[in-house]
Parts: structure tokens; sequence; C-alpha cells
């Protein structure tokens, strides 16, 4: 449930609320308590410390992977609600996850959709699981198909699969001073018959948020229906308030 943060003064305009995805690094100490956090520099100012405020009376578990335990680092993502109310906005965010972060964007880039798969109308769905490295590259472990459809190893959404996940760099968890392996899992959806695009749902909402820059930034944060989970975290949230 979104919890309500603060009232956003000076934000004017819109007569709707306002959804957007955002992102934080956090610094957790031994205990499990947040120490610093910095929430995405592309948010306002005023967005951007109501964030930080409330994700800091947040509680984890003490950080431990594989008998290690210690102070680290982690990425949240968060969903978040800008709701009108009198002459600015009041705050929402909700706790969606926490993992390794994406090195140089805030969402997950989806795969491309294989040329052949279109033209033959195959759709497909998966379950695909990696390894975020402690170098920041990506190691694919497997690739589960969900639907009836049979997946071999020539198969050309797995090929599809192998490519994109090759092609993700991250910023890895850190725990005890040290880069740590995070395992990361994402439903992976390729279908076609009436379903629009992730480009053209982005471009409606592009449209409709024009009226003013709130909009703007909720639209620039579209999530294209990817919510990757980190399976194996060292960092486990317990309350957020």
């Amino acid at each position: 449930m979104l919890t309500s943060v603060a009232l956003l003064a000076g934000v004017a305009g819109a007569a709707e609320p306002v959804a957007f995805r955002a992102e934080a690094r956090v610094e957790i100490d031994v205990t499990g308590k947040p120490t610093k956090i910095e929430a995405s520099a592309d948010l306002p100012d005023a967005v951007r410390t109501c964030i930080e405020r409330k994700v800091a009376t947040w509680q984890f578990a003490p950080p431990s992977q594989d008998g290690v335990t210690g102070s680290g680092v982690t990425y949240l993502t968060l969903g978040a609600c800008a709701v009108p109310e009198g002459s600015g906005y009041r705050m929402a965010i909700d706790f969606k996850g926490n993992g390794p972060g994406f090195a140089g964007r805030s969402i997950l880039p989806p795969p491309r959709y294989p040329v052949e798969a279109m033209r033959a109308g195959r759709e497909a769905q998966l379950l695909v699981r990696w390894v975020a490295e402690t170098d920041g590259r990506a190691t694919l472990e497997r690739v589960e198909r969900t639907d009836k459809a049979k997946v071999g190893r020539t198969d050309i959404f797995e090929k599809a699969i192998r490519e994109w996940v090759a092609s993700l760099r991250y910023e890895p968890e850190y725990l005890a001073g040290k880069p740590v392996r995070t395992r990361v899992e994402v439903p992976v959806n390729f279908m076609m018959s009436g379903a629009r695009t992730s480009g053209a749902i982005k471009r409606e909402l592009l449209e409709h948020a024009a009226q003013s820059p709130e909009r703007s930034l909720a639209a620039s944060k579209v999530v294209d229906g990817l919510q990757p989970v980190a399976v194996d975290s060292p960092f486990k949230l317990l309350t957020s308030g």
C-alpha cells in the first residue's frame, strides 16, 4: 500500500495523480538501518528529498549472504505517486524491490522481438534468471518456458534472451566492502496478437504528459512491463513505515 510521505509545496498544475518509477542507492549498516540514501538524480529536488527522508525510516534485516555479514549497498526500485492536494502534491511511495542497479539507466531495457518469430506470428512467455556478477556483467543461468509450448536449445526466443542478458550492465550490490553476485529473475512475455507495444504505450503517455513538467517526469519513467526481482540479495526489507 502506498504510504503518504510529505506535501510537495510548489508543484502546481495537473488535477490527476502522477505515477512514476523511482530508484535509490542505499547504504545499510550492520543492523539493517539505512545510513545514506541517494534517490535518482533526474528527479526534482523536492521529490528526491521526500524519497530519501522516507527510506531513512525503513528497517532491513542485518545484511547477510553465504555466512558473510556486514554493512553494504543495495539499490531500491520504488513505485511513486504524487497526489494533488491544495496548491501542491502529497508524495507517496511503494517498495517494489531491491538488488543490483542498472548501470547508466533507470529501467530494465526489454529484449528485441526476434524478426523470425514476428514473421511466423510466434509468441512466448518465459521466466529468465541470470547472475549479476561482481564486475557488473550478467551471466544467464536459465530460461524457462511458462506457457504450453516447448523450448529447445536452438529456439529463437532463447537466442534473443541470451543476447539481451549479455548486453546488460549492472552496479553490483556490496557487502562488507566487497561486490557480491546477485541472482535476478524476471518474467519476459513476447506477445503480438491484440497487444500494444511498450513503445506505443509510452508514446500515448508522453502525449498525455505534455501538459506539464510533472507529467513529463511520470511518462519518462514508464516501465516496459519488466519487473526484475533479486532472488538472493543480502538485503531484506522488514518494515517500510
